[in-house]
């Protein structure tokens, strides 16, 4: 959703977003989505941890 109104934005205004902007928005965007999806079994660990676990931010 963001990356075809940052593409949009660069084709027809020819100015882009910087990249730790674009950056923080991403991850903005995966862990909102993540925190809204349902629950589920405590055995099995949540996304939004899996997402923190593998996400080493620069």
């Amino acid at each position: 959703m963001y990356a075809t109104s940052e593409r949009n934005a660069r084709i027809f205004t020819s100015v882009s977003t910087p990249l730790p902007v674009l950056r923080a928005a991403t991850d903005r965007l995966i862990r909102d989505r993540l925190r809204s999806s349902p629950a589920r079994s405590p055995s099995v660990p949540s996304l939004l941890l899996l997402y923190f676990d593998s996400y080493q931010p620069p």
